[in-house]
């Protein structure tokens, strides 16, 4: 996939970027448990679930559906990703 970053690239221009915003908390963990999404951000008490993916083709898997489902019905903004301009988009729209 020519000129497509890793996800690992975007990841980290996505925690650059969250991170670089005043008075927010963010952090990216380790998957447990399982399926939660890669990116955890919080900011104007608004809780938001980044799940990184590197392409269109690149879908999340079930645990991750359903770990996304689970954390809109308790409030959270949770979205699969594919760049920072989503990211911030996302941010944008909900702050």
């Amino acid at each position: 996939m020519k000129n497509i970053p890793l996800e690992s690239k975007i990841q980290s221009d996505i925690l650059k970027w969250l991170k670089s915003r005043p008075n927010t908390f963010t952090y990216k963990h380790e998957p447990v448990p399982a399926g939660i999404p890669d990116i955890h951000h919080i900011e104007n008490g608004i809780s938001f679930y980044f799940e990184v993916k590197r392409t269109a083709k690149d879908k999340p898997r079930e645990i991750q559906k359903l770990r996304i489902k689970q954390l809109k019905k308790a409030g959270a903004v949770a979205k699969v990703v594919r760049s920072l301009r989503e990211v911030k988009d996302i941010i944008y729209k909900n702050v």
